[in-house]
């Protein structure tokens, strides 16, 4: 973080909260530093160590963008853009193998749900989603291993998951064993 330069702070703003905007869109970029907020300050190049500027010059940071696209400049601002990324909402994308394991089917299960519930997440918490859909499933499919009566009898699970219970079929995971010839009995006896 030390050695982050102007140029490295900019590219992280766009991929995390303007994705909107394309590289290619931007023509020009200036970026001005100043002490206060109401101040124009100095043009400071993107290559600059940002340590060294905040140290030398203040910590008010400005980007002066110019574009490629047409648009009326008093219907969009930088901050609407920023309102509008934060609302973007987005849904986790597993990958399964060819031959998708029945807890995969479970996970699929619940991303439609929730996105038929108009769920999601933002974009920087996207793998906190993963994490919760992987959870979630592990969960539901405990409650199915314990048998979800005896797991009902003590907590109560919400009718809008009962859906997602009563899907593990252990016998379908089961592996038949092969069966003991008469040999293998006798010697054992």
């Amino acid at each position: 973080m030390e050695e982050e330069t102007i140029q490295s702070l900019f590219d992280r703003i766009i991929i995390q909260y303007i994705s909107q905007i394309e590289s290619e869109t931007l023509t020009k970029i200036e970026v001005y530093i100043s002490e206060k907020k109401d101040q124009i300050g100095d043009n400071i190049k993107m290559e600059c160590l940002i340590i060294d500027v905040v140290k030398a010059f203040g910590n008010r940071l400005t980007f002066h963008i110019q574009s490629n696209l047409s648009y009326d400049d008093s219907s969009i601002n930088a901050f609407n853009i920023l309102m509008i990324s934060s609302r973007t909402r987005y849904l986790p994308i597993f990958s399964f193998s060819n031959e998708p394991k029945s807890n995969d089917e479970l996970k699929l299960e619940i991303i439609s749900y929730i996105e038929s519930h108009n769920s999601s997440w933002i974009s920087e918490f996207i793998q906190s989603g993963k994490k919760f859909i992987r959870n979630l499933v592990e969960a539901f499919w405990y409650i199915d291993k314990c048998g979800f009566k005896t797991f009902n009898d003590k907590f109560t699970i919400p009718a809008d998951f009962l859906q997602f219970v009563n899907q593990y079929d252990p016998m379908k995971n089961k592996k038949s064993r092969p069966k003991f010839t008469y040999d293998e009995l006798n010697h054992y006896h």
